[in-house]
């Protein structure tokens, strides 16, 4: 891990060396455009599932690389690419193209500053997910409208067991470095990752695409045969794959979980490390005790603003109005499906808002999350049809939709 890390430190030197020295080619305007397409085509060539989404066929069948070389070598791109941009005057630059400089300069940044500190290599799922959680959403957001999109995803099935290779040998080597998860925020994890070990391919969550009546595009012997591939790759690659996840987990990484303090500050270099999250989080130079204080502050500001609000409702205290708020039956939805419903219909009203950015739709978080975390999250959905994208034109290009998609290297095959 070390000398991969040293060889990463390296590489990166002598890259941002050759290509800080080297001229521009054209005006500022031009050499920042050229670089921001290079930069979104290496976020393609190397985020399979993300070109997928967007109809660019590139990455089919593929799920992208993972592992700590596959880390390092992102982080070096990074590096390369932060070298380039910091070569151009964003002052130059008309306003909008000033914002993309600022923006792009920013993640490119953050994963360099990342890269110094032994949790961003090591550290490769919380209690939330990690590389398991993104591939077990392929079924509801990849498109099947074609026998190349349904190889294309039976191909990612069959490939998944490089990944969860990859992925359990780096966490492997989070234990032996102490930098597991705190044991209490991961109880009850087993159990994410048991609902995908089943007993056969139709029980799987990933034969979803298969269960229904077959597409009209696709003929019948076409349709068996995929099937067929299919059920191969989920019993061979998918479930064998979570299986040995899960015995890692279990017999590995869940005896030698933290105990004592939760925090990262608890592991080696602990402090640098949540100061380098204070800064990514917030997009900030604060320190984390100045975001504490702030927090503070505005706690304090708040609580001030409600005891006037409790008042004004015709509470004598503020303690009353919350707990009239938490207990009268009218503020609460006592049906699932209403209250996903409602949080469709107001994702829908944000999508008013956001045209060209992401697609998201609401689920529930039951199967996916542990018993701390939240009961509704926002996901992305499945792509839209090939034809929409081409009729829609402007939704492969456009700054807005390109960096919405930017991610942090860990999880780039999950697109």
């Amino acid at each position: 891990m070390r000398a991969a890390f040293a060889a990463f430190t390296a590489s990166t030197l002598l890259a941002s060396t050759v290509l800080a020295s080297s001229p521009a080619l054209a005006g500022p305007e031009e050499d920042f455009v050229e670089l921001r397409e290079a930069i979104w085509q290496d976020q393609l060539d190397n985020s399979p599932i993300l070109a997928t989404r967007i109809g660019d066929r590139r990455g089919d069948g593929k799920l992208g690389e993972a592992g700590l070389e596959a880390y390092a070598k992102s982080v070096d791109e990074a590096s390369a690419f932060l070298a380039q941009i910091d070569a151009i005057d964003a002052d130059t630059l008309p306003l909008e193209l000033s914002v993309d400089h600022a923006i792009i300069r920013s993640s490119l940044a953050d994963t360099v500053d990342g890269a110094k500190h032994q949790q961003s290599w090591l550290i490769n799922f919380t209690n939330r997910g990690g590389w398991f959680t993104g591939f077990a959403s392929l079924p509801n957001r990849s498109p099947f409208f074609t026998v190349s999109d349904y190889e294309s995803y039976i191909s990612r099935l069959e490939g998944f067991v490089e990944v969860n290779n990859e992925s359990v040998s780096t966490a492997r080597r989070a234990v032996a470095a102490g930098y597991t998860q705190a044991c209490e925020p991961m109880e009850g994890f087993e159990d994410r990752i048991a609902q995908y070990v089943v007993e056969d391919a139709e029980s799987s969550s990933f034969w979803k695409p298969f269960a229904g009546d077959k597409p009209s595009a696709i003929g019948a012997e076409e349709w068996e045969a995929l099937k067929m591939r299919a059920k191969a790759a989920i019993t061979g690659s998918v479930i064998p794959a979570y299986r040995d996840f899960l015995d890692f987990y279990t017999e590995e990484y869940a005896p030698n979980c933290r105990s004592g303090t939760p925090g990262i500050l608890a592991t080696d270099g602990g402090a640098d490390y949540y100061a380098y999250r204070v800064r990514s989080f917030t997009t900030t130079d604060m320190t984390p005790d100045e975001v504490h204080n702030l927090g503070l502050s505005e706690v304090a500001r708040i609580r001030a603003e409600m005891v006037e609000v409790a008042s004004e409702a015709g509470f004598e205290t503020r303690e009353e109005f919350v707990e009239h708020l938490r207990t009268d039956p009218q503020y609460y939805m006592t049906d699932a499906d209403e209250y996903v419903a409602y949080a469709q219909a107001l994702a829908k009203e944000i999508d008013g808002h956001m045209p060209k950015l992401r697609r998201f739709q609401a689920t529930t978080t039951k199967s996916l999350c542990s018993k701390s975390s939240t009961s509704i999250h926002f996901a992305p959905m499945a792509p839209i049809s090939p034809l929409l994208l081409r009729a829609g034109g402007s939704i492969q290009s456009g700054s807005a939709l390109k960096w919405g998609f930017m991610i942090r290297p860990l999880n780039r095959w999950a697109g």
